[in-house]
């Protein structure tokens, strides 16, 4: 038996032409206007995609199925995500019950389609005194989102543990692509750097010799942490935030990883420590 795929999704994806899609949204918004206006907008998300999959199978686009398990891994990392709904093998729908949309729903919305190779989605909610919607599509694939550049320019190994990290961060982007969500990235760090009960640590923050708190962090060894942003812009000032926050602890060395689409900025912080 093989190693397990480092991606699995749990049902057959077919993606849809653009014709098939422009055909199906409407059917299925008319479907959803309806829900919305026969059950009101109190009710829960579990109860709206319950009548979906339903009034969807009644009016013969399907299959409709619910919650479709999305298996990433990368060693002995594993992390099962769940997609609300995939209809006719080629457009997520994912129903929210929120005041209004954030970006994180945008972004979650579309590391589905990342991950599952998709090329279209739907993003509705139901709160609303109206129905909200909102369009989600990429034309990348896995194969296009593991073409990455790397600028380590401002990196220094300054621990064997430090290119062990470059490394993992490195196979784990070679495995999953890009253009995911960070928290998805640092979620395996911590796994591989001991889990949560070793790498996330609270270490006391000072001022003007005072300690003032405790503030958690992601510890990849005892004189180095972990800092994972996705910035297009402000980076400069985001370096300097961090800069200030390393200089207010016991801690010399700080790695910062920023990923942004297919750019990987590698920078090593240190303090006055170090």
């Amino acid at each position: 038996m093989g190693a397990p795929m480092s991606i699995e999704v749990g049902c057959e994806i077919n993606n849809l032409t653009e014709g098939e899609h422009r055909a199906l949204v409407p059917r299925i918004m008319r479907i959803v206007f309806e829900i919305h206006k026969d059950l009101g907008r109190l009710m829960s998300e579990t109860v709206y995609k319950k009548a979906i999959k339903l009034r969807c199978e009644a009016a013969g686009i399907v299959p409709a199925l619910p919650e479709i398990p999305i298996t990433i891994r990368h060693g002995t990392f594993e992390k099962t995500l769940f997609m609300d709904l995939l209809l006719a093998h080629g457009l997520m729908v994912e129903a929210k019950t929120v005041d209004r949309f954030h970006g994180s729903h945008h972004a979650q919305a579309l590391q589905y389609l990342f991950l599952s190779d998709l090329r279209y989605g739907l993003l509705i909610n139901l709160r609303s005194s109206s129905v909200q919607k909102r369009y989600v599509s990429t034309t990348l694939n896995r194969v296009e989102r593991q073409k990455i550049e790397v600028h380590p320019e401002e990196w220094k190994e300054v621990s064997p543990t430090c290119k062990r990290l470059k490394q993992c961060l490195l196979d784990l982007l070679s495995d999953w692509g890009a253009f995911l969500q960070t928290s998805l990235y640092r979620e395996a760090m911590i796994h591989h750097f001991g889990g949560p009960e070793v790498a996330l640590q609270k270490i006391p923050v000072r001022y003007r010799g005072v300690t003032l708190g405790e503030q958690e962090v992601v510890m990849i060894s005892d004189d180095t942490i972990l800092a994972m942003t996705a910035l297009k812009e402000r980076k400069h000032e985001m370096q300097l935030q961090l800069q200030h926050f390393l200089s207010s602890t016991h801690i010399p060395f700080m790695q910062w990883i920023n990923l942004h689409n297919h750019d990987v900025e590698l920078r090593t912080l240190q303090s006055n420590l170090a």
